[in-house]
Formats: C-alpha cells, sequence, structure tokens
C-alpha cells in the first residue's frame, strides 16, 4: 500500500511537470508593445468598378491591413466608380463630381486600382486632380499623354503577357483540340488590351482557332447562347475584367484565364498577374512613403511583377493537376488543412503523444481511486440493498444517502416522480443534488438546513407546506413528506428523505376553494325526512335570506322562494317515493334580494347512507346562472341587431350606389357630349360644362360626408379649438352663401350687436351650420332663410336656421338625425348630413334639436357651452392649436428675377394627367418644369432657380412629404404649395409641421390655385 502510493506521488509529480513545461512554453512567446499613431491622414481610394467583387475588396483589405501593421492612423474613404457600360465622358464627369464633393475637405493622398478609375482622375479638370498626390496601381498600360500632365502622380503598372498565359493554359488542358475565345468591352482599355493580345498573340505563331467577343458590339444573349451549348473545349482568355464576366465564369463550361488580378475570386482560374496581397502592399507602401514626405517627383512609376496565380476551387472544378503548375504558383482559397497538411500532421502527432502520456496517467490515478471507492462502496450497496426490499412497494418516493449526499438507494416511485430512466442501481453513488434539491420560496438553501438538522440526532422532520422539488428533468412540483438520520448502534450513516407529489391535490383544493367563495356556487344537501333543504352559510347571507342557525330553508319556505311555474318539479323532487338514479341537473328561479327572481341551476346526485345502507340521500350544488341568462338574452338581441345592420348595410350600399352613379352619369354624359365637334354650339356646350361643374360638387360633397362618417366611425375626427369671432363667422357663411342661393330666396342674418368670442373648432361649427342652410336650400322654393344665434343666460350660445320651406312631418322628426334617413329618396344627398351634424354639435357637448310644421317652415337649434376664449387666457397668452407648427407662409421671400418676364414653377406630379391639368391652367402664366418623384424634385431645387414649388404627396421613390422635409432644410423662404388627394385633418397639420406654405386638396379648385400662387409670387 504504502509503495502504491509512492508510485501515485511519483505520477503526480511528473504529470505536473510536463503541463507546466507547456505552460512556460506557451508563455514565452511575447508581442511587442504597439506604436502609438503621431499622425492621421484623410485617403480617397478609387476603385474602377462597382461594389461586391473579391479580388476588389483584397486590395481594399490589404491596403487598410499594410496602414494597421505601420501604426499609422489613416481615414479610407472608399469610392466605386461602376464603369461598366459607361461611355468615358460619363466617367469622367462623375470623377468631376466626387472630386467637387471634397472641395471643402480634400483627402491628403488619392489611390486609384484599374485602367478607367485611373483614366478618369486623369482626364478630370478638376484642381484636386492636379494638386492631391496620386499613386495609380494596377494599370495594364502607360497613360502618357495624361500623366505627362501631372507632377503628382505616380504608381505600378500590370503589363499583361496573353502568350505567356496562352502557353501555360495550353499546358495545363493538355488538349491540342481546344479553342480560344476573347471577350472584351468596348471601352478604350478593353480595346486597347485587345489590339495588345493580336500583336503578342502572332497568328502566325499559333494554329489553334480564336474568336473574339466584344459585349458592347455582340448582343449578349448571343454570348449566353454560346456559353451554354457551345463552351465545350474552348477555353477564353479576359484580357479586361467587367462585371458581366462574373457570372459568364461562374456559369460557364469553359474555363477562364486571367492577365491580370481583376475578376480573380469570381469564377475565373487563374494565370499570370500580380497577387492582390501584394499589389496592395506596394500601393499603401509608396502611398505612406508619400504622406511621410517623399517627393512623388522622386518616385518613378514601377511595372509590377506577375507569377502564376490559380483559385483552389477552380483548380478542383477542373480537374487540374498541381504538380503541372508552374513551381512558383501562388494558390488561393486553398484550405487550411491543404496549405499546412504536412506541419499540421506533424504537430498534431506530437500532442497526440503527449495527450496519450497525460491520459495514461490519469487513468492510472483513475484506477487506484476506484479501487478504493468501490471497498466502501460495497459495503453500503450490502446495507443499502436490504433496505431497498422495503421500499419497492411505498407509494411515496423515498431516497437514503450517506453522509456525503450520495445516493444509497432510490425506490421506484421516486424515479417516477422526478422522471429518471433506466435501473435504479445506476444512480447509486451519485450526489443527490445533481437529480433534485428541496427548496422553500426564498429559501435555496432549504434542503442542505433540514440535512444538516437531522445529522447527529436521532429525529423526524416534515417539510414545509410550500415546500417544493427542483430537478433538471422535471418543472417543480410541489411535495409533502419527511426527512430522517439513518443511525445503527448510536453511530449515524446518513439521512432518508420521503416525499410525494401534490400538484393534483393543490389543484383540486384551490378549485374548491375558488367555485365556493366566488359567490355564485353553493353547496345543498337534503335531509332523509326531506323536510327542507340545508345550504351552505354563504347562500344565506350572500341574497340575504334569514338563517336560524340551522342553515335550512324548509319545504312551505323554499316553495314561496320558487317561481310558480318551477314548483310543481320541486314537489317531484321531495316526494317521499322519490329517489335519484345516478345524477340529474335542472333550472328553477328563485327570488333573492327582494328584487325579483334569479336563474339558478341545480346539480344533485345520491348515495346510499352509511348509517342505513338501503336508504339514500341527495346532495349536490346550486349555480347562480342569473348572468348567463342575461347573457344569452343579450347575444339573442345582439343576433337580431346584426340581421338589421346587415340590412342596412345593403340599403346603404344601394343608396351610396345610386347616389355616386347620379352625378357620374351627368359628369360622363356631358363629357361626352362635349368631345362632339359639331353637333352643340357655344352656349350648348356652357351648358354641359356648368352641369358637370354641378355634378362635381355634389360628388365631392357626398365623399366628403363618407369621409366624414368614416372619422367618426373610426374616432379620428380631430377637433381644435382656437378663438373665433361668432359674428365673423356668420358673416363669411352668408357671404359664401349669398352667391349660390337660389335667385327666388333671401338669406336673412340675424346676430346681436356685440359679437361673441368662443374657443371652439371654427371649421366644425362652420359645417354644422353650413349643413343647416344646405339642408335648408334642399326643401324650400320660396320666401326666406334665417341664420343667426343668441346668448341665453344659462352661459350658452343659441344658433338657429329657420326656412319656410315645405316642413316635416311630425311622426319623422325623431328621425331627421339619424344616418342614411331620407324621407324622399328623390331628394338629392345620402342622408348624413344631419346626423354629421349631431356627433359635432354632442362633441362640444352641445344639443341640436328641430321643430317644424308642414306647409310653413322648419327651424333647427343648436345650443353651445358658451366656453368665452378669455377663461382660457393666462397672463394674455391664448391656447394655440398649431403650437409648434412653424408659420412658414409669412416667412416667403421671392429673391429670384423671373426669367422671359416668368416666374419659374417646379411641379412634383407623378400622374400625367395631374401634370397635364395643372399645365394647362398655368402654362401661359409660368415657366414650369416638372418632377416625377420626391427625388427628382430635390434634384431640380438644386439645380435650377425655382420661385415656387407645387408638391404632391404620394410619389414612387421618395414622397412629396419626405421631399418636403428636405429641402425645407435647405431652404426657409421657397413656397411650397402640398396639392394632394389627401384631405384629412391629419394630413394637412403633418404637412404643416414639415414646412408646406399652403395645403391644397384634389380635385383642383382653378381659381383657389391662381389666387394661392399670386398670392405667394407677388
Amino acid at each position: 500500500m504504502k509503495m502504491s502510493k509512492l508510485k501515485i506521488e511519483h505520477n503526480l509529480k511528473y504529470l505536473v511537470a510536463t503541463i507546466l513545461f507547456v505552460v512556460i512554453s506557451i508563455l514565452s512567446i511575447s508581442c511587442s508593445d504597439a506604436k502609438k499613431h503621431k499622425d492621421s491622414y484623410n485617403i480617397l481610394l478609387i476603385h474602377s468598378n462597382n461594389e461586391g467583387p473579391v479580388w476588389q475588396d483584397e486590395l481594399t483589405q490589404g491596403v487598410k491591413q499594410y496602414f494597421d501593421e505601420n501604426n499609422v492612423d489613416v481615414n479610407i474613404s472608399v469610392h466605386y466608380m461602376n464603369t461598366d457600360f459607361v461611355i468615358n465622358k460619363e466617367n469622367i464627369r462623375r470623377m468631376n463630381d466626387l472630386m467637387v464633393s471634397y472641395e471643402q475637405n480634400p483627402p491628403d493622398l488619392i489611390i486609384t486600382f484599374n485602367n478607367q478609375a485611373t483614366y478618369s482622375l486623369l482626364s478630370s479638370t478638376h484642381y484636386i486632380a492636379y494638386n492631391v498626390p496620386i499613386v495609380f496601381s494596377g494599370t495594364s498600360h502607360y497613360f502618357n499623354y495624361l500623366i505627362d500632365n501631372h507632377s503628382n502622380i505616380t504608381g505600378f503598372i500590370a503589363k499583361p503577357d496573353f502568350n505567356k498565359v496562352y502557353k501555360l493554359a495550353k499546358t495545363l488542358l493538355k488538349d491540342s483540340t481546344l479553342m480560344l475565345n476573347v471577350i472584351v468591352d468596348g471601352t478604350p482599355a478593353g480595346l486597347s488590351l485587345l489590339d495588345t493580345f493580336k500583336k503578342q498573340m502572332n497568328p502566325e505563331n499559333h494554329s489553334d482557332k480564336m474568336l473574339y467577343y466584344n459585349i458592347y458590339d455582340e448582343n449578349i444573349h448571343d454570348i449566353m447562347y454560346w456559353n451554354q451549348y457551345h463552351s465545350k473545349n474552348v477555353f477564353v482568355i479576359m484580357p479586361k475584367w467587367n462585371s458581366f464576366y462574373s457570372n459568364l465564369a461562374h456559369e460557364s463550361s469553359a474555363p477562364f484565364f486571367l492577365v491580370n488580378n481583376q475578376g480573380f475570386g469570381d469564377g475565373s482560374l487563374g494565370g499570370y498577374m500580380v497577387p492582390t496581397n501584394k499589389q496592395a502592399q506596394l500601393t499603401a507602401q509608396t502611398a505612406l512613403e508619400v504622406l511621410k514626405g517623399r517627393s512623388i517627383k522622386s518616385i518613378p512609376i514601377k511595372d509590377m511583377e506577375q507569377v502564376p496565380v490559380f483559385d483552389w476551387r477552380e483548380i478542383k472544378k477542373w480537374d487540374l493537376n498541381i504538380k503541372d503548375l508552374p513551381k512558383n504558383t501562388l494558390i488561393a482559397h486553398m484550405p487550411f488543412y491543404e496549405k499546412y497538411k504536412i506541419p499540421l500532421q506533424t504537430g498534431g502527432g506530437i500532442v497526440f503523444v503527449f495527450i496519450l502520456v497525460a491520459i495514461t496517467q490519469l487513468i492510472l490515478l483513475y484506477k487506484e481511486e476506484s479501487r478504493q471507492k468501490k471497498d466502501t462502496l460495497h459495503k453500503l450497496l450490502k446495507q443499502g440493498k436490504e433496505l431497498e426490499l422495503s421500499l419497492k412497494s411505498i407509494p411515496e418516493g423515498v431516497i437514503s444517502l450517506d453522509l456525503a449526499n450520495c445516493i444509497l438507494t432510490i425506490n421506484k416511485a421516486a424515479m417516477q416522480f422526478l422522471k429518471l430512466k433506466g435501473d435504479a442501481t445506476s444512480y447509486i453513488g451519485a450526489n443527490l443534488f445533481t437529480l433534485l434539491d428541496i427548496h422553500l420560496p426564498g429559501n435555496t438553501y432549504y434542503l442542505q438546513e433540514m440535512i444538516l438538522s437531522t445529522k447527529g440526532k436521532e429525529k423526524n422532520l416534515s417539510f414545509d407546506k410550500t415546500a417544493y422539488i427542483k430537478s433538471p428533468n422535471v418543472k417543480d412540483f410541489p411535495i409533502k413528506g419527511d426527512i430522517a438520520g439513518i443511525y445503527r448502534d448510536g453511530i449515524a450513516y446518513g439521512t432518508v428523505i420521503t416525499f410525494t407529489d401534490i400538484s393534483n391535490e393543490l389543484i383540486q383544493n384551490e378549485l374548491m376553494d375558488i367555485a365556493m367563495n366566488n359567490g355564485s356556487i353553493f353547496t345543498l344537501r337534503i335531509p332523509e325526512s326531506h323536510e327542507g333543504i340545508n345550504f351552505s352559510p354563504l347562500f344565506f347571507s350572500h341574497y340575504q335570506i334569514y338563517d336560524d342557525g340551522s342553515h335550512l330553508i324548509s319545504n312551505d319556505e323554499f316553495i314561496k322562494l320558487l317561481h310558480p311555474d318551477d314548483v310543481e318539479l320541486f314537489h317531484d323532487l321531495i316526494s317521499s317515493d322519490y329517489y335519484l338514479e345516478g345524477k340529474i341537473a335542472f333550472k328553477a328561479r328563485i327570488k333573492v334580494n327582494n328584487k325579483g327572481y334569479n336563474w339558478f341551476e341545480f346539480r344533485l346526485s345520491s348515495m346510499y347512507d352509511p348509517k342505513a345502507s338501503t336508504k339514500k340521500f341527495i346532495f349536490g350544488i346550486v349555480i347562480d346562472i342569473q348572468s348567463y341568462k342575461q347573457t344569452e338574452e343579450e347575444l339573442v338581441a345582439a343576433r337580431d341587431k346584426a340581421k338589421q345592420s346587415d340590412a342596412l348595410k345593403s340599403a346603404f350600399l344601394a343608396n351610396m350606389s345610386h347616389e355616386i352613379r347620379t352625378p357620374l352619369n351627368a359628369i360622363v354624359g356631358f363629357s361626352n357630349l362635349l368631345t362632339c365637334d359639331d353637333e352643340y354650339d357655344q352656349e350648348d356646350r356652357l351648358i354641359f360644362i356648368d352641369a358637370i361643374n354641378n355634378n362635381c360638387r355634389l360628388l365631392l360633397a357626398l365623399i366628403s360626408d363618407i369621409l366624414d362618417l368614416a372619422r367618426i366611425e373610426s374616432g379620428s375626427m380631430l377637433f381644435k379649438n382656437i378663438r373665433c369671432d361668432v359674428n365673423e363667422l356668420i358673416e363669411q357663411i352668408i357671404n359664401t352663401h349669398q352667391v349660390i342661393i337660389p335667385s327666388n330666396l333671401r338669406l336673412i342674418k340675424e346676430v346681436p350687436n356685440e359679437t361673441s368670442i368662443l374657443m371652439i373648432d371654427c371649421i366644425r361649427l362652420n359645417q354644422v351650420i353650413t349643413n343647416l342652410i344646405n339642408n335648408a336650400i334642399k326643401f324650400t322654393t320660396k320666401g326666406y332663410i334665417k341664420v343667426g344665434y343668441t346668448k341665453e343666460k344659462e352661459g350658452y350660445l343659441k344658433f338657429f336656421v329657420e326656412d319656410t320651406g315645405r316642413g316635416i312631418a311630425e311622426e319623422d322628426l325623431n328621425n331627421v338625425f339619424n344616418r342614411f334617413y331620407k324621407k324622399n329618396e328623390f331628394t338629392q344627398g345620402a342622408g348624413l348630413g344631419l346626423s354629421i351634424c349631431k356627433v359635432i354639435v354632442d362633441r362640444f357637448n352641445g344639443t341640436i334639436q328641430v321643430t317644424s310644421k308642414q306647409g310653413e317652415g322648419t327651424r333647427f337649434e343648436v345650443r353651445i357651452p358658451d366656453q368665452d376664449a378669455a377663461s382660457y387666457e393666462m397672463d394674455g397668452i391664448v391656447p394655440n392649436c398649431d403650437k409648434g407648427v412653424k408659420d412658414y407662409s409669412q416667412q416667403i421671400q421671392v429673391t429670384n428675377q423671373p426669367k422671359n418676364g416668368l416666374s419659374t414653377i417646379l411641379i412634383a406630379e407623378d400622374e400625367d394627367s395631374n401634370f397635364l391639368l395643372v399645365k394647362t391652367i398655368l402654362k401661359n402664366k409660368y415657366q414650369l418644369i416638372r418632377a416625377k418623384n420626391g427625388k427628382e424634385a430635390i434634384d431640380i431645387f438644386r439645380r435650377e432657380n425655382i420661385d415656387l414649388i407645387l408638391m404632391d404627396n404620394k410619389m414612387p421613390v421618395m414622397s412629396g412629404l419626405d421631399a418636403l422635409t428636405i429641402i425645407r432644410k435647405e431652404s426657409n423662404t421657397i413656397p411650397i404649395i402640398m396639392l394632394s388627394a389627401y384631405v384629412f385633418d391629419s394630413d394637412i397639420e403633418t404637412a404643416k409641421k414639415a414646412g408646406a406654405s399652403e395645403y391644397l386638396s384634389k380635385p383642383v379648385d382653378v381659381k383657389l390655385l391662381n389666387e394661392t400662387i399670386a398670392n405667394f409670387l407677388s
């Protein structure tokens, strides 16, 4: 035994020494402190192509990585030219625009990659292109005539070697029947490279057939057709990359070879090129020298060395042998394991041997410790089996533990409670707390405390009634049980725990408590003598029924409480020869609280009396179902109301169809007549136009009423209280209607000499009075219509509209404010005006009434609380409903001089027909410019001298509201009139907050539009 311990100690020392050696070896690797940044530079990096190609991203990352490795603080802005399929002139214009954007903060240095970016920058006439140092990289040829004009440039040229790539392709593909296809684009760089290819690849030196494709001249569909059906036994050389090539290379059944790194990683196989990391490093190195102060003139333009570079993924795709590649070939995208196979295998072997030695040592230690544990465990198991035999049949869960809280025995019931799988013996020796723990609310150490309480003490403790088990295998569940110490001959050997799941028991108790204490369910029992009914005490107190303490209601008293129609059923129940078979249920009405009858449901059962086995006694519950009966009646009423609503909806749809089609018929009909050239004279056409306008007004009024109704139904009708001069409001309404009222009617105003000032929504009040006047005009053919108001002593203003029309029958007076009500179906209107008036008046906390006599006339009266605006004033400030909305209509200053005597108006409108209408209205008065969306409107505003903007709201690309917000950030003076079909108050308010000078609704009111524009441009 002693030798064994010495051996174990020796092995432990050896293992610790080995681990320390590895740790010290790792810690011996040190890293140098990073050099603090001294300077910060701004660099503009310009790529020729669009964002996305892999090789292009590698160049960007390579430049950034070089500066990071050299601890240089740079801010690199990357710009993508996207020159594919774009002419040189446009590319140069884009470059000029880019330079303009950097005028305020020019970069310290510019880096360009590849031909088009370099060519466009050198062709730019902007001063930045001649003053900021430029480092170009990756151009295929020397732009002599451009570079000679710049003293601020240096860079690197990657001259293509087509002959070298061609020979390499032939060597790899090993097929003498292959045909070579050359695909270029029509850019100057592409055509120049094609000429270089033809010069290098003299047909006299090559017998292979060569085909040339120019994607600018050839139909791309034809190239794709060739790629799909005729690309076998073909290989492709790309003199210049184009974004079209990436998809072509990925989908082609022919390998693509490169003469530069453009397109590498996007489906091409490889070729002779400058590796992207090498190109990025050289470019960044030269840039850093310039930034650090070296004269750019002293740095000559150099050729970069090209080496064979191939894509591992494409090598596998074309099943090429790596051994056929040149010795100095670089392979990109090679998996880590393939790249470092030999070092990994060697290192893996060393690690494996080390782990194997360590595991061997640990196994030896483990075996020795396990042997000792088994001896001890064997003794405990022998004792545990004796206990196990007595525990198997116990329904409670039983677990016995040793002094270390490891399981000695666990019975079947405990495993079922804990949902443990397998045999009980598999859990012997496991620590108890890996299987379960027992907590109290707020005490997670409860089980540990209970175990400690039993150790050294021969006593039994019961778990608290709030105890619950936590286990990783089941959800928490409440328990009841005990815990006790295990003793033999006065010596403690461990602990035994018994428990059972009481979840169902608690649920049943809780349900019973809920059912019996909610005031609607009560217990009852009918004694054998059938002399009455015993109810629970709660029944008497809840319904205020007298209780003498016996909780018994005699049969006679109960019959008095029963509804007469239910008495017979009770007599049957208590008859001497009556007894229950199974369970029954019935409903009856009982008089309660001296307030009438409540419906109750009786659910009864019976059983043998244990004292007299031949007799039964009846018991059960009684449930107050009055609320259910009321709900049932309400549901029946709701069903009837739904049927009525369906009928009203059908009637409304039919009525709306008629009301909408009637003016539409006139509008469409007379519009068609106007297209006839010779059939009607000018007077007839004026009549037609007048009819069209009148019916348009009718249709708009109908739509407004429908929209108001929709807002009323949804609760979204907004009310904004402002100061309102009542006399002035009445005067405006009278002046408006004087123009349109028939000549045979007089419009009379009757108001007090001294006006009243209200805090009220003037627009809604105007709407109420206007609707009442329009209603009076419909039904009055002669006489007068009187409009006015009076002040009442009770603190109300009483508005009235009185007419001498046909009057309303007395039986119809209660229906006039109902929606869609029309006494005469042939009268114009949808029957919504008066109902809308009532809703608005209700919102004013007022009332509306009507008195009428047939043949004499009608008088509508509206009483509104006289909420004087003075009561809202504090320190001379009156609440303003438009608080927070900046009034841009007061800030307009027309500063532009008219062009050719005409002001310039920008019309932002996407619908051609709407633009044509506005153009027709304004074409001879103003110079007009159109934008079809919000973005175009912003661009035109920035580019042109605009005097006024007409802005639609709903437009593609960018809405008018978004465009308005952006323009307002740039100018507070330009008049912007919103001209939109959105007419809700919330839409108008949103536009005003965003900066609209005015808001006009569609359809266009020609007169209002002309007046509004004239006001802003005057």
